[in-house]
């Protein structure tokens, strides 16, 4: 990712504490959000459809409440940095993780009742006007069919039913999102089964990482090194008298 005078100013090389042992290896920036979350559509689009990705106001987000005030995630100015020059131009994008409400492992269980699953399949579709949209989950109840909008039975743990899934949807993907189990084995068994379904200016992004999960991502790519890696760390400012942090991994197959 060649780094223009607006990625310098998003982004810089400083490391956070939290995540400077485990990231070492891998390129690590540190977003710097503050001065563009007004200027966001991607959070203004959160807002309107219930995703945890981002919130303008987290006490009338779907995802609001105690628990979403801890929970709402900082991406959306990020994803606003990273997708905007090809906003216009993606034609397919794949999430993995459409927001079940049902109590199981991954799910939107502690969203209010105003969210529905598909909150974030939506934004997506509002952001990137030409694209189709394509949803994965292990939850059959979260399925769901809507204008320009498909989704789809799977268990991203299982190299079957994504290979089931790949025959039943031959496309290549300009973005792939893995929000779904976020567990360094669901995650590594994602990316080695739809890796090939990038596009070759394609973008895959895994989601909530922590260092645990780091270091195994860390191990995964240095035994992996035909990708390139970067990891980003979003501040989130202090929740319960504790800094707090987003954290993913934008990967593409060059540099």
């Amino acid at each position: 990712m060649q780094l223009n005078p607006f990625h310098r100013d998003f982004l810089t090389t400083r490391r956070s504490r939290r995540f400077a042992e485990a990231s070492k290896g891998l390129m690590h920036y540190q977003a710097v959000i503050t001065h563009v979350v007004p200027k966001s559509n991607i959070l203004k689009l959160c807002q309107k459809h219930g995703t945890d990705k981002g919130a303008t106001n987290v006490k009338t987000h779907a995802c609001g409440g105690l628990a979403g005030r801890n929970k709402v995630h900082h991406y959306a100015p990020f994803y606003d940095f990273l997708f905007a020059p090809k906003q216009f131009r993606v034609k397919n994008l794949l999430e993995c993780g459409i927001g079940s409400t049902r109590d199981i492992d991954g799910s939107m269980a502690w969203a209010s009742d105003a969210y529905k699953p598909g909150a974030s399949l939506r934004m997506w579709r509002d952001y990137f006007p030409n694209a189709q949209i394509v949803g994965l989950d292990y939850d059959k109840h979260a399925l769901f069919s809507e204008e320009r909008i498909a989704t789809y039975l799977v268990d991203q743990t299982d190299p079957a039913s994504i290979a089931k899934f790949k025959a039943e949807c031959d496309r290549t993907f300009d973005i792939i999102i893995d929000d779904g189990l976020h567990t360094p084995f669901a995650g590594i068994t994602l990316f080695n089964n739809m890796i090939d379904r990038l596009a070759q200016d394609g973008v895959y992004v895994i989601e909530d990482l922590n260092p645990k999960a780091l270091l195994s991502y860390r191990v995964f790519f240095t035994e992996n090194p035909e990708y390139f890696v970067r990891f980003v760390t979003i501040p989130k400012g202090k929740i319960n008298g504790e800094v707090r942090e987003d954290a993913l991994a934008v990967i593409t197959k060059h540099y």
